[in-house]
C-alpha cells in the first residue's frame, strides 16, 4: 500500500471516528414517577362491605396543601382540589397553625395536621363532587362558584352509598380503616364532621 493511500484511509477513518463521537446519543433519563393506576385500591381492606374509596374523574398530578392560623373565632380553609373545612367558632381555645393536604392521585383523600389535634366542637369537611365519580349523581355540579354559606351543622340525614373514613397506617401497605362516619349531602358537596385530625377519604359503595 502507498503512503498516499495509507494517508488517505487513515484519513477517513479518522472522520468516521469524530463523526460518530459528534452523534452519540445522551444517556436516556430515568423515567418519570407515575401516579397509580385509577383501580389501585386506597384502603388495605373495605370499610365497609362492598366500599372503596370515590375517585377523581381525572388525576391530582401533585399534592395541593394550604395552611392557615385559625383561633376561638373559628375559620375556613379551602383547597382547590375540592375541599372546604369549616372550623366553628370556639372548636380551639388558641390560635393554632392548620394545615389540609389533598392527597396526589386519583383517590379523594385528604391529610389534616397537627396530627391528633382534637376540637371542642365538630369540624365540617365539605367535599365538593365535581371531577369526582359522583358528579352530577347527587346534586348541581354545573356551579363554578364556591358555596360561602356553609353551616357548622350537617345538614339533613345521612346520605346512602357514601361515608367518610378516618385512616391510618402505612400507605404504601394500604391506608387501613380507622372509623367510620356518616355523610350528609349538601348541593354539591359530600360533607362530614369529626372532633380530630387525621388523614380522612370519602368511601362508596
Amino acid at each position: 500500500m502507498s503512503w498516499r493511500v495509507r494517508l488517505t484511509w487513515m484519513a477517513a477513518m479518522a472522520l468516521v471516528l469524530v463523526a460518530g463521537a459528534c452523534t452519540d446519543a445522551p444517556a436516556p433519563l430515568e423515567p418519570a414517577a407515575t401516579l397509580e393506576a385509577p383501580d389501585a385500591p386506597f384502603f388495605r381492606w373495605a370499610p365497609a362491605e362492598g366500599f372503596g374509596v370515590l375517585k377523581r374523574t381525572r388525576p391530582l398530578k401533585k399534592e395541593e396543601a394550604r395552611s392557615k392560623w385559625i383561633g376561638p373565632e373559628g375559620g375556613t380553609i379551602r383547597l382547590k382540589a375540592g375541599l372546604t373545612l369549616v372550623i366553628p367558632e370556639g372548636a380551639l381555645d388558641r390560635p393554632v397553625r392548620i394545615t389540609a393536604t389533598a392527597r396526589p392521585g386519583w383517590n379523594v383523600a385528604f391529610e389534616f395536621a397537627p396530627h391528633g389535634l382534637t376540637f371542642n366542637e365538630p369540624v365540617q369537611l365539605r367535599v365538593d363532587t365535581r371531577n369526582t365519580s359522583a358528579a352530577g349523581l347527587l346534586g348541581d355540579d354545573d356551579d363554578d362558584e364556591w358555596d360561602d354559606d356553609e353551616g357548622e351543622d350537617a345538614p339533613g340525614a345521612p346520605v346512602a352509598g357514601f361515608m367518610g373514613v378516618y385512616y391510618g397506617g402505612d400507605l404504601s401497605l394500604g391506608a387501613v380503616p380507622l372509623e367510620t362516619l356518616p355523610v350528609f349531602l349538601d348541593g354539591r358537596f359530600l360533607v362530614f364532621q369529626t372532633v380530630h385530625f387525621s388523614g380522612y377519604a370519602v368511601a362508596s359503595g
